[in-house]
C-alpha cells in the first residue's frame, strides 16, 4: 500500500480557519486553559476590548490524556462526566441569605424542649479474672523458649506492657514441638509479690514485633492475679491451651501486669530477642455518642497557610462511614471512608478534592496518623500525603489539592462536632497540629513518645493535645498558644488498661526467661467476678448566639441525662435498671440572623461538553479538538474574564479565536430563560409543567430580531420495573416550545447514531449507544430557534412543552434534564446579501470529521446565511489548489441564520489531481443573484489527506460475527455507481471483495443497523468478527477496529500510480508560451518513454489526448488552435506519476 501526502498541522482546526477569514482581517488568539494547568479549570484572562468588533468567535477546546491527569489512575477519566463552559460575571452587587436556627442543642439534637437532670447516678460494670491450677499431671514435656541466663531486671513502672517475638527458627533450633501447650513458667524471687491484672496473650504469626503495639489476631491465655510462689520457677495454667500448629510460624507475646511500686518484681532475664515495654498509663478521649466532640475554637493558624500537619493516635471501636476524626467547617477534614479500612482526607478551597486510601486502618487497635499538607508541592500526591505509624499510605486523588489550607473562621473540632458528619466511635489521643509539612523520618521518629521541646519541629507547634490534664470541660493545648479544647457532648477522659498502653516504647535486649509445657494435665479454671462503679457520662446542653452574620456557641451548660441507667455483666447484656428523672428544662427558640455578605455572580455557561469513557483511550500527542461557535456570547467575552471549563479527568487546552469583522448581526442582550443555567430539573416536573411554564419576556425597545438557543441533555437511569428505556438519558422524548398557543418548534434531541459515528472511538464503557441529547467524548449540541415573527407589544410569550411521563410508569419521572435556555436580543442585520463559508466537512483533516475523510467523491461544505431574508442561489467555484477549477450553480432555501450542507459535484477522479499540499479551495459569490455584501467570508481553505492507494491484486476481507443479518456493506466508485453491495450478511461468514477494478477512486461503506459493531465488550454474546485489507499474498495492508459503533467508511484509490507531487515535480515539466495561442511547447526533465497528455477544461472535460515516446530532457509541442479562450490543465502521466500544469489560451 502507498500512503498519500499527508499535511500535518500543529491544530488541525486553526489552519482552516485562518485560511479562511485570512481576507476580513486579524484573528486575535487568546489562550485560556493549558495543557501546564494541571489542576486549574477555573481564572481570569484578558480579551479584546468591547470597543473592537467581530465577525466571529470560536472557542477550540481540546482534550489530551495524560498520566498527569489527577482526577484518577487512567490516562483520561473513567466515566462519562457532565462539563460545562462557564463565563462568570462579576457584578459588584452584594446579597445575604436568611438563616435560621435553634437557640438550644443536644449536639446534633434540637428538640423543643430539653429536659435534663441534676442527679449523678452511677452504674455497674462486672469484670472477669481467672485463677487457674493444675490439680493433676499425667505427663509433661518442657521446653525452654528463652534460656535463662544469670541476669535479672524489673520494670520502673507501675504498670507494665512487653511485647517480644520468638522466631520460627529459634524454637525449631531448640527443637520445640508444634503442639497445643498448656502452661507458661517464668522465673522470680520476689515471693510474695503481686502481678496484679496479669494478662498473657499469644499468637502464631509471621510478624515480627516492633515500637508499634499491636492486639489484633492474639489469644487470651490467661488474665488474673498472680502472686509470686516461694521458690524460682513461677508456674501459670492457660485458661485454653496455646496452639502453635507450626514450626514456620513465629510466636509472639503480649503481656502486661500491675505492680505495687516501681521495680518491685524481679525477672530473669534472656538476650534471645529484642523487649519492647511501656510503663507509663496514658489518659485518652473516648467518643461514644452522636454528641461528644471537642471544640478548639477557630485555630488562626491553620488557616490559608502551606504547610500543615495534624497527627494523634486513634483506635476505632465501631466502624461507621465517614465519621469523622477532625473537622475544620467541612473544608478540612479526616474521616473514615465508607467501607472499613477506608479513610478520606478533604482539603478543598474551591470545587471538590480529597485522598482517598484503602485497607488503611484495623478496628479496635491503637494506630497513629499523620496528615501531612504541603501546598509548595506541583502534584496531588506531594501535596497530601498520609502516613499509619510511621509508613507513607498510597492515596488516590480527586480534584486538586490547593496550595493552601482553607480561610475560614469556623473551629476546629475533634471528632465530627458541628458539621453534622457521622460521629466518631472510638479513642483518640495525643493530638498535636503543626503549621509545617513534618518529614517521614521526624514523624516515624517521635510519634511514640510525649511531645517535648527537644522535638525538631518544635518551633512550628499550633496545638497539642494530650489529655492528661483538664479543668472541668476543657482540654488543655500544652503548646504555648493556648488553643484550650472545649468538651460537647461530653466525652470520657479514660485511662488506658495496662494491654492498652502504647506510647513511650522503650527498647531492651533482654527478654523474661520462659518456658512452655505441654502434656496430659487436669487444669481447673476458676472464674472471678469484680464489679465495677461508674458515674453516666454528662451531657452538654448548648446555647447559641449570632457574632458577625455567624452562629457561635455562647455558654454551654452540662447536665446528667435523664432516662434509664442500666447495669451490665461481663458480656455487655443489660442485668439491672434505675430511672434518672427529669429536674429541669430549656424551652427552645428560634434564631434568624443573615449570612456573611457575597458578591452576585451571575453565571452563563457557553457551551457544554461530556467527558469520554478514558479507559484505554489515546486522544494523540497533541490532544483531539472540538470548536464552538461562541460569538453570540460577544457582550461576555471582552476586557478581562473570568472563565472556567472542564474537570480533571482529561488534561484540557481552550483557545477563544477572535476574527475580526462585522458579525452578522450584534446582540444587544442575553436572557437566561426561566433563569435556566445548567439547572438540573425532573422530569416530572417539566412534564407537569411546574418547572419552565408559560412566562412573558419584555424585550429592549430596539430588539429587531431573536434567537432562543437550547442546550438540553438528559439524565438518569429512571423507571417503575426497571426496563429499557430508562429515563431519561435512555428515553426518546418530544421537545416543544411553544408562543400564545402557537406552535415555535417540535424536536427532538435524541441521537440515534451520533453516539455510534464518534470520531473519539472506541471508547471504554457503552460509548456507542443511542443517548437523549448527548454522546461520551463529544460536544452538547445546541437547537437554535429564531422566534423574532413571535414578538408582539414588546414581549416575547413563551412555554415549553414535553412528551409526557408514561402513566403506567411514573418512575421514569425521577430522571432529570440538565437545561439552559438562552434568548438572545440583536439589533439590524449588518448585511442585506451575506452567504458564509461556515465549514468544510469534506475534504478536511480535523480529527472531529475523520469519520467520513479522506474522500475522492464530492466535496462536502457547510453554508450560512447571514442574511435577513432566504438564501435560495449560490454560485461555487472550488478546486484542488494547483488543479482545475469546477463550477456549481446551487440552488434551494436556507432560512435567515440557519446552515445547510451542500456537496459539490466533481466531473473525475482527475480534478483531485493538485501541486500535492492537498489543499482545497472553495469560493462562493452572488448570493440570490447579488452582490455579497461580506466577501470576507465567501472563500475557505481546507487541508486534506489523500486516501490510501493500492494494487490491482488488493482485496477486502470481513468476518461478520453472531449479527451477520444486521450488517451490509456497499462498495460504490467516484460517481457513486455501485459496484458491490450486500444489504444483509450471513452470520460469522468470511467475505473476499477483491479491489480489481478500473483505475480510480473507490468508497467501501459497511454499516451495522444496531451500532454495536464487529466487536463490543458489552455484548459478548454476538461474538466477533474483523475488517482488513489484504495483498494479493495474504499480508495484511490495513486493519479496522472492529469496535466500530455504525460503520466505517473508507475511500482509497486503485491503480499502479500516485496522485502525489515528489517535491522536484515542479521543475520536471516546463510549459511555454503561457499563454498560448496556437501551440503550447513542453519540455520534459528527467522523463523517458511514454508519456500521456491531456488537456481538460475549467468544467473536467478533455479537449486533447495524445501519447509520446520520449526521452530525456524532449520537447513536445501540442496544436491548441482549436481551443477556446479560457484556462487549461496540462495533465502529464507516465503510468506511474501524474503530474498538471496550468495554461491560458488567449
Amino acid at each position: 500500500m502507498k500512503k498519500q501526502f499527508l499535511l500535518f498541522c500543529l491544530l488541525c482546526f486553526v489552519t482552516p480557519l485562518f485560511s479562511q477569514f485570512a481576507i476580513a482581517g486579524d484573528t486575535l488568539t487568546v489562550q485560556t486553559l493549558t495543557f501546564d494547568d494541571i489542576f486549574k479549570r477555573r481564572d481570569t484572562y484578558v480579551m479584546p476590548p468591547a470597543t473592537e468588533s467581530f465577525s466571529k468567535i470560536l472557542m477550540l477546546y481540546t482534550l489530551k490524556c495524560d498520566p498527569k491527569t489527577p482526577h484518577d489512575s487512567y490516562n483520561c477519566g473513567e466515566w462519562d462526566y457532565l462539563t460545562y463552559n462557564t463565563v462568570y460575571s462579576h457584578t459588584g452587587k452584594f446579597d445575604s441569605t436568611k438563616l435560621t436556627s435553634k437557640l438550644y442543642s443536644f449536639g446534633f439534637e434540637t428538640p423543643d424542649t430539653l429536659f435534663y437532670s441534676n442527679n449523678p447516678r452511677t452504674y455497674k460494670i462486672k469484670k472477669q479474672k481467672f485463677k487457674t491450677t493444675v490439680e493433676n499431671v499425667v505427663n509433661e514435656k518442657t521446653f525452654d523458649v528463652s534460656p535463662r541466663e544469670l541476669v535479672n531486671g524489673s520494670i520502673p513502672g507501675t504498670a507494665a506492657h512487653l511485647q517480644f517475638t520468638l522466631t520460627s527458627k529459634q524454637l525449631r533450633d531448640l527443637g520445640i514441638d508444634a503442639v497445643n501447650y498448656d502452661k507458661l513458667t517464668f522465673f522470680s524471687t520476689s515471693e510474695g509479690k503481686t502481678l496484679k491484672n496479669l494478662t498473657i496473650k499469644m499468637r502464631a504469626s509471621s510478624n515480627v514485633t516492633d515500637n508499634h503495639f499491636e492486639n489484633s489476631d492474639f489469644q487470651t491465655v490467661f488474665k488474673g492475679d498472680y502472686t509470686i510462689k516461694a521458690g524460682y520457677d513461677q508456674e501459670i495454667a492457660f485458661i485454653e491451651p496455646f496452639n502453635w500448629n507450626s514450626k514456620f510460624k513465629n510466636i509472639n507475646f503480649d503481656i502486661s501486669f500491675e505492680q505495687s511500686s516501681q521495680n518491685d518484681i524481679l525477672f530473669d532475664l534472656s538476650s534471645s530477642s529484642i523487649l519492647y515495654f511501656a510503663y507509663l498509663n496514658e489518659y485518652y478521649m473516648k467518643f461514644n455518642s452522636p454528641n461528644d466532640y471537642i471544640d478548639c475554637g477557630n485555630i488562626t493558624e491553620m488557616n490559608h497557610t502551606r504547610k500543615l500537619t495534624v497527627e494523634g493516635w486513634m483506635n476505632i471501636n465501631k466502624w461507621i462511614a465517614n465519621e469523622c476524626i477532625f473537622n475544620k467547617n467541612n473544608q478540612f477534614i479526616f474521616r473514615t471512608g465508607n467501607e472499613v479500612g477506608k479513610i478520606s482526607i478533604i482539603v478543598n478551597t474551591n470545587g471538590s478534592s480529597s485522598a482517598n486510601g484503602t485497607d488503611v486502618l484495623k478496628l479496635n487497635e491503637w494506630n497513629h496518623f499523620a496528615v501531612v499538607f504541603d501546598g509548595t508541592q506541583s502534584t496531588n500526591q506531594n501535596r497530601l500525603k498520609f502516613y499509619l505509624n510511621g509508613k507513607e499510605i498510597l492515596l488516590t486523588y480527586s480534584g486538586e489539592i490547593p496550595e493552601y489550607t482553607p480561610d475560614n473562621n469556623a473551629s476546629f473540632t475533634i471528632s465530627s462536632g458541628m458539621y453534622k458528619n457521622a460521629p466518631f466511635n472510638g479513642a483518640i489521643d495525643e493530638i498535636r497540629i503543626w503549621k509545617d509539612a513534618l518529614s517521614q523520618e521526624t514523624i516515624s521518629s517521635f510519634k511514640d513518645f510525649a511531645l517535648l521541646i527537644d522535638h525538631p519541629n518544635y518551633s512550628k507547634i499550633v496545638a497539642y493535645y494530650d489529655f492528661n490534664e483538664h479543668q472541668s470541660h476543657w482540654i488543655d493545648d500544652k503548646s504555648p498558644n493556648q488553643n484550650n479544647g472545649r468538651m460537647i457532648g461530653v466525652p470520657q477522659i479514660m485511662s488506658t488498661t495496662t494491654d492498652e498502653i502504647y506510647l513511650n516504647i522503650n527498647q531492651s535486649d533482654y527478654i523474661p526467661s520462659l518456658s512452655l509445657s505441654n502434656g496430659t494435665y487436669s487444669i481447673k479454671v476458676d472464674t472471678l467476678e469484680e464489679v465495677e462503679t461508674r458515674e453516666i457520662e454528662q451531657n452538654s446542653i448548648i446555647k447559641y448566639k449570632v457574632e458577625n452574620n455567624r452562629l457561635m456557641i455562647d455558654t454551654v451548660h452540662y447536665y446528667y441525662p435523664i432516662g434509664w441507667v442500666y447495669d451490665y455483666d461481663a458480656d455487655g447484656n443489660v442485668i439491672d435498671s434505675t430511672l434518672n428523672e427529669s429536674d429541669g428544662y430549656y424551652v427552645n427558640g428560634d434564631l434568624e440572623y443573615y449570612s456573611e455578605p457575597f458578591e452576585i455572580i451571575d453565571q452563563t455557561e457557553i457551551g457544554r461538553f461530556i467527558t469520554p469513557y478514558g479507559i484505554n483511550l489515546d486522544l494523540g500527542p497533541e490532544g483531539f479538538t472540538w470548536m464552538y461557535d461562541v460569538t453570540d456570547y460577544a457582550p461576555l467575552l471582552h476586557d478581562t474574564v473570568d472563565f472556567g471549563a472542564g474537570n480533571l479527568q482529561e488534561l484540557i487546552d481552550v483557545k477563544f479565536l477572535f476574527i475580526k469583522g462585522t458579525p452578522p448581526r450584534n446582540v444587544k442582550r442575553i436572557n437566561k430563560l426561566w433563569g435556566t443555567n445548567q439547572n438540573s430539573i425532573r422530569y416530572a416536573a417539566l412534564s407537569d409543567d411546574t418547572k419552565l411554564s408559560e412566562t412573558n419576556i419584555d424585550l429592549l425597545p430596539d430588539t429587531k430580531s431573536l434567537k432562543l438557543k437550547t442546550r438540553l441533555s438528559g439524565h438518569g437511569h429512571n423507571s417503575d420495573d426497571g426496563n429499557y428505556p430508562h429515563c431519561c438519558e435512555w428515553k426518546d422524548n418530544t421537545h416543544r416550545l411553544i408562543s400564545n398557543s402557537s406552535e415555535i418548534a417540535s424536536w427532538h434531541i435524541w441521537q440515534t447514531n451520533d453516539c455510534a459515528e464518534n470520531p473519539v472511538y472506541p471508547q471504554g464503557g457503552t460509548w456507542p449507544g443511542s443517548r437523549e441529547g448527548w454522546c461520551p467524548g463529544d460536544v452538547v449540541k445546541d437547537n437554535d430557534f429564531e422566534v423574532g415573527q413571535f414578538i408582539s407589544n414588546n414581549q416575547l410569550n413563551i412555554d415549553y412543552d414535553i412528551t409526557k411521563v408514561p402513566q403506567d410508569n411514573l418512575g421514569m419521572g425521577n430522571g432529570n434534564y440538565v437545561v439552559s435556555m438562552q434568548l438572545f436580543e440583536y439589533g439590524d442585520y449588518s448585511y442585506e446579501n451575506d452567504a458564509e463559508i461556515y465549514d468544510v466537512i469534506m475534504p478536511s483533516s480535523k480529527d472531529y470529521y475523520s469519520r467520513t475523510n479522506p474522500i475522492c467523491s464530492d466535496p462536502t461544505i457547510i453554508i450560512r446565511n447571514n442574511s435577513a431574508n432566504d438564501l435560495t442561489a449560490l454560485d461555487f467555484e472550488y478546486e484542488i489548489i494547483g488543479g482545475y477549477s469546477a463550477n456549481y450553480k446551487w440552488e434551494g432555501t436556507i432560512p435567515p441564520m440557519k446552515t445547510e450542507k451542500i456537496a459539490l459535484p466533481i466531473p473525475a477522479s482527475e480534478f483531485w489531481i493538485g501541486d500535492g499540499t492537498n489543499k482545497f479551495s472553495v469560493k462562493i459569490s452572488n448570493p440570490n443573484g447579488n452582490t455579497d455584501d461580506n466577501d470576507a467570508n465567501n472563500t475557505f481553505i481546507s487541508d486534506f489527506n489523500m486516501p490510501d492507494l493500492y494494487e490491482y491484486s488488493a482485496k477486502v476481507v470481513l468476518k461478520t460475527n453472531l449479527r451477520g443479518s444486521n450488517f451490509s456493506y456497499k462498495l460504490s466508485d467516484v460517481q457513486g455507481n455501485v459496484i458491490d453491495h450486500k444489504p444483509s450478511l450471513g452470520s460469522n461468514t468470511n467475505y473476499e471483495i477483491p479491489l480489481d477494478l478500473p483505475q480510480g477512486c473507490y468508497t467501501l461503506e459497511v454499516y451495522d443497523l444496531y451500532n454495536y459493531g464487529l466487536s463490543y465488550w458489552a455484548y459478548p454474546e454476538q461474538g466477533s468478527g474483523y475488517l482488513n485489507i489484504h495483498d494479493g499474498s495474504g499480508k495484511t495492508l490495513k486493519t479496522f477496529n472492529p469496535d466500530f459503533g455504525h460503520g466505517i467508511k473508507y475511500s482509497f484509490f486503485v491503480g499502479s500510480y500516485t496522485l502525489v507531487h515528489e517535491p522536484n515535480l515542479n521543475e520536471m515539466v516546463y510549459l511555454y508560451p503561457n499563454p498560448s495561442e496556437n501551440t503550447l511547447n513542453l519540455t520534459l526533465n528527467e522523463i523517458a518513454g511514454n508519456v500521456g497528455i491531456k488537456v481538460y477544461d475549467n468544467l473536467g472535460n478533455m479537449k486533447i489526448a495524445q501519447v509520446f515516446n520520449v526521452s530525456p530532457n524532449s520537447i513536445v509541442t501540442l496544436n491548441t488552435t482549436n481551443l477556446s479562450t479560457g484556462n487549461y490543465i496540462v495533465e502529464i502521466n507516465n503510468g506511474t506519476t501524474i503530474l498538471t500544469k496550468k495554461f491560458i489560451k488567449k
